[in-house]
């Protein structure tokens, strides 16, 4: 209401509406895609996207200017360094998740811990989750430094989220050197590029 307020009172002033979603991960994500919709039909002079796939899939923004602006890791904290020596010689992988939504991937979490080799690999899970795993090492949110410290001794990111305008988890994986293992859903195939390999289903994960 507020931001009506003042477009209506500067009416000469540009506005820029940075979108985040779709939100059709949410319960309540039809009725937020269409006040986000109307906000920005009332208010926006450009929109902003955070990936390709959020532009394609916010139907009905119509402003003169549209451009794409990708999130950015803090390159103080993610920066690409040699790696820390793993003294247990296993594979490390390493994945962040702060949301227990389903669609976050959890059930490709529960297949990992079922499925992988853990003679040869060990998972850490840092954030949040409803599951009790039985090889996974869970991990309560971390600040972001301490993140990074296990970024720099794990050698892959593992992060089945489907539904992401723009991870900046993923990113941040991205930007510290791992090699990137992903659900090919969403935005990641286009952050990822070449830097790992999406999977379509759980049978091609531990491939």
């Amino acid at each position: 209401v507020k931001t009506i307020f003042l477009k209506y009172i500067y009416p000469r002033k540009i506005f820029i509406h940075r979108i985040d979603g779709p939100m059709n991960y949410r319960g309540d994500g039809y009725i937020l895609n269409n006040l986000i919709q109307n906000i920005n039909y009332l208010v926006a002079d450009g929109t902003i996207f955070q990936s390709k796939w959020s532009k394609e899939n916010n139907k009905n923004i119509n402003t003169k200017f549209k451009k794409i602006i990708y999130n950015a890791p803090d390159n103080n904290i993610f920066k690409n360094l040699i790696k820390k020596k793993n003294d247990n010689k296993k594979i490390r992988i390493v994945s962040t998740c702060w949301s227990k939504n389903i669609n976050k991937g959890h059930d490709d979490y529960l297949f990992l811990d079922q499925n992988l080799d853990f003679a040869k690999y060990e998972v850490f899970l840092i954030g949040r989750t409803n599951y009790k795993f039985k090889n996974i090492n869970h991990i309560n949110p971390l600040k972001l430094d301490k993140i990074f410290d296990y970024f720099i001794s794990s050698n892959i990111f593992f992060f089945p989220s489907k539904i992401e305008a723009c991870s900046n988890s993923l990113l941040e994986a991205i930007h510290s050197g791992l090699a990137i293992v992903a659900a090919n859903t969403s935005s990641n195939p286009e952050l990822i590029q070449k830097n790992g390999l999406c999977y379509s289903s759980q049978n091609e994960i531990i491939d």
